[in-house]
């Protein structure tokens, strides 16, 4: 043991002691299951408060030791009290905080503070907070907000199936992602009769994407003179080679259409 203990942990930069009580950390480290904790960090661990394993077995084993004696912890001071309820307070009136769940997300020390020695004032303030967010959900036009999400989405999918440059396949999620609805559709898509008029309507297939993304491949090669042959415009359109042997007919006929030079080594041979 004498290897171990007090002067490691100060190598290691590992604070032992707060005040003149063990660090916190170190109470939780023995409080919770051993599982597959290495016996090096107990080894660590136990040098500074007992001479030997078996002085620490023997107090493990007894409820009280003359060695560590327990040390009386201070309540809170008012100050602590006021810095945790100011934090939840303020993200109260900032929206972020609507049930218990969200102070664990946002502000998880706060959170542990109130369930140990606050309970009843963040029980009160929370509940005031989720009544007020069921009155503004009650006061939600969403009427409103269904017909302007659809104008949006179906500028979106104006954007996308007109622009000059490489195309994107556009799904359900990625749409209503794109116009910030996602999340509020998923909960309820009920509500929103004309955003999914405007998704039926304007959603294409998995086939007719290829060939918007083929038409623009055909169109760069033209532009740029290059004869298209089937590596290079499997290249350019980033689609695996199987989608342009079953798209053949149509390579063909845009390049015609659009002045391209075509392999004749490349399309002309797959039947």
């Amino acid at each position: 043991m004498d290897f171990y203990g007090g002067n490691v942990l100060q190598l290691l930069n590992i604070e032992v002691f707060s005040g003149n009580e063990p660090a916190p950390w170190i109470r939780r480290f023995f409080g919770a299951d051993r599982g597959s904790r290495p016996s090096i960090l107990y080894l660590l661990l136990l040098g500074p408060h007992f001479g030997s394993v078996e002085e620490f077995e023997k107090y493990a084993a007894s409820e009280t030791s003359p060695q560590v004696p327990k040390a009386s912890r201070k309540p809170p001071s008012d100050n602590v009290f006021q810095k945790h309820r100011d934090v939840l307070l303020n993200l109260i009136e900032s929206c972020k905080v609507t049930c218990r769940g969200d102070l664990f997300k946002q502000a998880p020390g706060t959170y542990d503070f109130f369930m140990r020695f606050d309970k009843e004032f963040f029980q009160s303030h929370v509940a005031k907070a989720i009544g007020t967010s069921l009155k503004a959900r009650e006061r939600v036009d969403w009427a409103t907000i269904d017909t302007s999400m659809a104008v949006k989405l179906e500028a979106i999918f104006s954007f996308e199936y007109s622009k000059e440059t490489k195309p994107l396949f556009l799904t359900r999620t990625g749409a209503l992602k794109a116009c910030e609805i996602f999340q509020k559709y998923r909960c309820g898509p009920s509500r929103f009769p004309k955003v999914e008029m405007v998704i039926t309507k304007h959603l294409e297939s998995r086939e007719s994407f290829y060939r918007r993304r083929l038409n623009w491949a055909i169109i760069e090669m033209t532009k740029t003179r290059t004869p298209i042959s089937a590596n290079k415009l499997r290249r350019v359109a980033d689609l695996r080679e199987e989608i342009l042997h079953s798209n053949r007919d149509f390579i063909i006929s845009t390049a015609n259409d659009k002045g391209g030079k075509i392999d004749a080594r490349t399309f002309r041979t797959w039947r």
